[in-house]
């Protein structure tokens, strides 16, 4: 288990998420359910915790994302 970070106010942090076992789970479709799916549960979790999302990046198998 990580350590538990101490987060102050206004730092900005770049994480990144992998897929269980980097298996190919986050693939694109043609109608982008996926990529629609990502960005409002990103932009949901930032609106409840007081977060400012910068950038993200969908893969697929892994997740960037620039927050403050």
């Amino acid at each position: 288990m990580t350590r538990r970070r101490i987060i102050e106010p206004g730092t900005i942090w770049a994480l990144s998420r992998r897929t269980t076992r980097r298996h190919f789970l986050l693939n694109p479709d043609e109608a982008r359910q996926m990529e629609q799916a990502y960005w409002y549960c990103l932009g949901h979790a930032a609106k409840a915790h007081g977060v400012l999302v910068h950038a993200g990046c969908l893969m697929s198998t892994h997740c960037h994302e620039v927050v403050t």
